[in-house]
């Protein structure tokens, strides 16, 4: 509307190099006309707008002229600053979803392994440890932190390295339940295999001893 304004404006201004303006007033009804050329006999002419001069059309005219490019120059600024920030907002989107994919496909970062970490830190503060109830629990929760912050694939190429079906904690040999692995679920620990004695086994509360220093669950 401001484009369309200032083109007539600047159109009126090439159109009307002598143009005058004055106001006719009928003495008899009061009636009032405007007119660019001259009022009728018997009514009282007022100029409303003088004469110009063709120095100040053609001031007017460039007047206009300069109001249509400075209004062509902030449409432009406007759309190539619009443009900019569409871009920018496109950028961070793709950036968002490219953290959130490597959020979600990294086993490290996930909710599940902050919590089986902090489920190790509590088990391996809990007193006596040096029990077969303690050292199960510590393992259990060792392979279940394993398994949410290496994802399955990491799991079973740890499980593989290490073996299965017993740890050495110390200079001991304590015997480990073997686990069932259900990646992204709880490790379940089977119940204690009993494992036979050879003769001249001896028993206490928590385990027994053969005569060559091995050490059972009782």
């Amino acid at each position: 509307m401001r484009c369309a304004g200032l083109a007539a404006a600047l159109w009126l201004a090439g159109a009307t190099v002598q143009a005058q303006v004055l106001r006719c007033t009928d003495p008899a009804t009061g009636q009032v006309t405007y007119t660019d050329g001259s009022c009728d006999r018997g009514t009282s002419a007022r100029e409303v707008e003088r004469r110009k001069t063709p120095e100040e059309i053609a001031q007017e005219r460039e007047q206009a002229r300069a109001a249509l490019e400075a209004q062509r120059l902030r449409q432009q600024a406007d759309a190539l600053a619009a443009q900019q920030q569409a871009q920018r907002d496109a950028q961070e989107a793709r950036a968002r979803a490219r953290a959130g994919r490597e959020v979600s496909t990294d086993p490290a970062r996930s909710p599940e392994c902050a919590r089986s970490r902090r489920q190790l830190d509590r088990v391996a503060a809990e007193p006596g440890q040096g029990s077969y109830d303690a050292q199960a629990r510590l393992s259990a929760a060792q392979r279940q932190m394993e398994l949410d912050c290496l994802g399955s694939a990491g799991y079973a190429q740890v499980e593989r390295s290490r073996g299965h079906g017993g740890a050495t904690y110390g200079t001991q040999d304590v015997y480990v339940p073997p686990v069932v692995v259900v990646p992204r679920h709880p490790v379940v620990v089977q119940p204690a295999v009993p494992v036979p004695k050879p003769p001249g086994t001896q028993c206490n509360v928590f385990r027994c001893y053969d005569g060559n220093g091995n050490i059972y669950p009782r």
